[in-house]
């Protein structure tokens, strides 16, 4: 069975999103304000998304017949298809609305930056940060761990799969320890604890480990996680883990596919959408209870923004990525999805 879609795997998407979203919507209020606290621990969606990427990216590419050889080009083209043109029109709406509020009266943001600069140009290659430049919306820094994560599994896909077990269980010590050594939060290696914890997910279901081995990793990516990013971190990631582990199912509910459908466009639209509306907002918002409405509007909007993204942007994007089959590919290797 085609791995299109998870329902399961949507949902926690859908979670995810929902709170790094609200996170955003409320943390720009005073220290004392409840509606702020509602949203702190919001910023956590990110390493659930790491530990997402960690199981169906691998996943995809065991069903579809990935191979190093033959199907490089491949994925690294249905992934550029996939993200890209979203990622560059969002960037282009950062510019639009940024100028946009420098034209408003009473404007005290720093003014935006020029549309042609190194600034900008190195956003396309995810490169921005690497470069010392600040990210133009704050959340494209995780797409550049994202993307180095693809090029990195791309070349190592071939050991992680591997029918001998003795090399995949050499890799997985390879990936987790390289977290320890290679810890600038520039790349994608300091965050291999959460992206393994998704891998370690994957092999369990395509029967690569046993149960005892894949607890055995599990419980050496959650330590080495909590030593990199923190137990905290490291809490949320392995829970998501388990998760996927146990085939815990969240069914089919509509709302919850819908949100996991939209997620990647509210990423990254809700910031400078949700963002203005709450910054607008703030001038004529006194109480607490106002300001849970007004976060509440901001997230109403953001949501409405990004399926109107999804359906013009993403969804297209999707499509045309979908049309790029590896040149082999293999015979069916998962009995199931995984719920």
């Amino acid at each position: 069975m085609k791995p299109s879609r998870l329902p399961s795997i949507d949902a926690l998407r859908g979670i995810a999103s929902l709170a790094v979203c609200w996170f955003h919507m409320t943390n720009g209020y005073a220290e004392n304000s409840l509606v702020r606290a509602s949203g702190s621990y919001g910023w956590l969606g990110v390493e659930v998304f790491f530990v997402l990427s960690g199981f169906i990216i691998p996943f995809a590419m065991f069903s579809g017949g990935y191979t190093l050889r033959d199907g490089w080009k491949t994925f690294i083209s249905k992934r550029i298809l996939r993200i890209e043109p979203p990622y560059l029109l969002a960037i282009l709406l950062v510019f639009a609305l940024w100028h946009l509020s420098a034209l408003a009266p009473g404007f005290k943001g720093s003014p935006p930056p020029d549309f042609i600069s190194a600034q900008t140009l190195l956003h396309a290659g995810y490169l921005a940060g690497i470069a010392g430049y600040t990210w133009l919306n704050p959340v494209f820094w995780t797409l550049a761990i994202e993307f180095q994560f693809y090029l990195l599994i791309s070349l190592v896909f071939g050991w992680l799969s591997h029918k001998a077990v003795h090399i995949v269980l050499l890799m997985n010590l390879t990936l987790l320890f390289s977290s320890l050594l290679l810890s600038s939060d520039l790349f994608v290696f300091r965050y291999l604890g959460l992206f393994m914890l998704g891998i370690v997910a994957f092999q369990y279901q395509a029967k690569l480990l046993t149960q005892i081995m894949t607890a055995a990793f599990l419980l050496a990516a959650t330590v080495i996680t909590g030593i990199t990013l923190g137990w905290m971190v490291a809490l949320v990631g392995s829970m998501t883990s388990l998760l996927i582990v146990s085939g815990v199912s969240f069914g089919k509910h509509k709302l919850a596919v819908w949100l996991g459908a939209i997620s990647y466009s509210l990423y990254l639209v809700h910031v400078p959408i949700g963002g203005r509306v709450v910054n607008l907002g703030r001038r004529y918002v006194e109480s607490q209870v106002g300001e849970l409405f007004l976060s509440l509007l901001a997230l109403g909007v953001s949501l409405v923004a990004a399926y109107a993204f999804y359906l013009m942007i993403e969804r297209p994007s999707q499509r045309l990525a979908a049309r790029l089959k590896y040149a082999n590919p293999a015979v069916q290797r998962l009995s199931s999805q995984p719920t």
